[in-house]
């Protein structure tokens, strides 16, 4: 059920997108390339995952001179673009997906298949991509700052297992603590 691969080229945006309130967000990457919009609806970690690829990338072609630490700089979450149709040209579900770097050009590639493509292959068959945008390297470093604000606008996380918490004032049998603990966690902004 192979497709046929839509390539974005450097594309006017490139951006990561939540739906909905913390908790039951759904997300997506949309991209602009002239006339014709795609979304790629993914998993929260995979938006956490592709803005650490982009970071990694980055330092490793010498544009940064460390990985930052998770939360270190994430700033306010992006608003849902206002303008993005609620029909776009291509619109699929992110099955696999790479990251790679272009010497030549000096751009940072993001390649993706659809979950549907992604069940045909194993891990380790290659990635037949169905989209594909090529990003300058300051387009993706304002792309990993801004997807990892959103991630973090999200529920609190445990500071020491990671799982997001359903509410601040609910008990958290933490893993970590093998869920004999009661650990009072300080959620920041709660007083």
């Amino acid at each position: 059920m192979s497709q046929e691969l839509t390539d974005f080229g450097i594309p006017d945006y490139f951006e990561a997108e939540a739906l909905g309130q913390p908790g039951n967000r759904r997300f997506r990457l949309i991209a602009k390339k002239g006339a014709q919009t795609a979304s790629l609806w993914v998993e929260r970690a995979d938006v956490e995952l592709l803005s650490q690829a982009f970071n990694q990338v980055l330092v490793e072609v010498g544009e940064s001179d460390t990985l930052r630490v998770e939360g270190e700089t994430a700033g306010p979450p992006p608003q849902p673009r206002g303008d993005f149709p609620r029909n776009p040209d291509i619109e699929l579900r992110v099955g696999r997906w790479a990251v790679g770097y272009d010497q030549a050009n000096a751009l940072i590639i993001y390649i993706a298949t659809s979950i549907e493509s992604a069940l045909e292959t194993t891990e380790s068959d290659e990635i037949i991509p169905e989209f594909r945008v090529a990003l300058p390297r300051d387009t993706a470093e304002r792309f990993a700052d801004a997807a990892e604000a959103l991630v973090a606008a999200g529920r609190p996380r445990c500071p020491l297992c990671g799982t997001a918490l359903s509410y601040p004032d609910e008990p958290h049998a933490c893993v970590k603590q093998n869920g004999h603990h009661k650990a009072e966690l300080v959620i920041e902004g709660d007083e």
